[in-house]
């Protein structure tokens, strides 16, 4: 079974004592990974996905109806992406996976990273496309909330 510090294989009696004892100042819900639209290969050991919290989005400064300032292009339909130098090696970008959205980012490498919350990489989505790019600006100039990192997906 593949293993790494970034991947870790998170045990089914751990993910559903997860499932229900998650913190909530971080995450709204969770969600098994066979009601999410991922490709097998996505971050393989990652159990589910969990929902970014109201008051995570909201100190991200996301309010429902505000518009973004930051200049996103539409990299394909249901995908965005914000450069954050002059060279493009670093950007962030946001991604839609069935009815949610994830937020990405690239950092020197040509590999891309997803926002996850540590325990068993799990993936942070948002409701919406605002809201994802909101927390992604956030985590770009602000550092990540603790308990949230990037991992290569």
């Amino acid at each position: 079974m593949f293993y790494d510090v970034d991947r870790p294989d998170v045990t089914l009696s751990d993910w559903q004592t997860f499932r229900n004892e998650f913190p909530s100042h971080l995450i709204e819900e969770v969600i098994d990974r066979s009601q999410l639209d991922l490709r097998a290969n996505f971050l393989p050991l990652a159990r589910g996905g969990a929902i970014a919290s109201t008051t995570l989005l909201r100190k991200a400064g996301y309010r429902s109806g505000t518009r973004q300032s930051q200049c996103w292009r539409r990299e394909m339909p249901g995908a965005f992406e914000l450069p954050l130098n002059t060279q493009l090696t670093r950007g962030i970008c946001v991604r839609k996976f069935g009815n949610l959205w994830m937020v990405r980012r690239w950092h020197g490498t040509p590999h891309i990273e997803a926002l996850v919350f540590r325990f068993g990489s799990t993936p942070i989505f948002t409701r919406n496309c605002p809201s994802a790019k909101q927390l992604a600006w956030y985590c770009s100039q602000n550092g990540l909330p603790e308990g949230l990192c990037w991992v290569r997906a």
